[in-house]
């Protein structure tokens, strides 16, 4: 199913928060990305994917917290990129952000390209305290600080939750 979404908004990299199992690196490495990079804060999970990856030459795995690394891994990109943004903390921390969306969103716009596509997962949590209580139109205001002109839409990647992904799709230049 993720593959299907992830071919739908296909750029040359694919750069994901929230790395977990490795499900959403094999759905970019199946819908054909150049380069994929991934970012996992929890130990355990990261070298789990490590193994997993370490002979695909496309994937790029990094350690830490998506909304403090997140600016590295693509400052040196000068490729569109995709963006799965899917980061969300252990929610059994019991202080503490647990969702990281609004300090990805400033690190994208702190990067050169305007033009990104934004996949944002789990929209059915905004405006939840399992996700800081931060609503869907911060998240759209932080989207339209990176580029005024992105347009909105909503898409499917598990048919459970329909329409729970927002999709930022820069306006195609004529």
């Amino acid at each position: 199913m993720k593959a299907s979404l992830f071919n739908r908004y296909l750029n040359p990299v694919f750069v994901e928060t929230g790395t977990k199992d490795g499900d959403g690196v094999k759905a970019a490495i199946m819908a054909g990305y150049q380069t994929i990079i991934s970012i996992e804060k929890e130990k355990d999970r990261y070298l789990k994917t490590v193994k997993m990856f370490q002979e695909n030459e496309k994937v790029l795995l990094y350690f830490g917290d998506s909304a403090e690394v997140l600016i590295d891994a693509i400052a040196a990109i000068g490729n569109k990129i995709t963006f799965w943004l899917d980061a969300n903390y252990n929610t059994d921390e019991p202080m503490g952000p647990k969702c990281p969306i609004l300090k990805e969103l400033d690190q994208i716009s702190r990067h050169p390209r305007k033009d990104h596509t934004l996949l944002i997962d789990d929209t059915r949590y905004y405006n939840e305290p399992v996700f800081d209580n931060i609503s869907l139109i911060d998240v759209k205001q932080a989207i339209f600080r990176i580029n005024r002109n992105y347009v909105l839409t909503r898409d499917t990647v598990r048919p459970r939750y329909p329409k729970d992904v927002i999709v930022a799709e820069a306006p195609i230049e004529t």
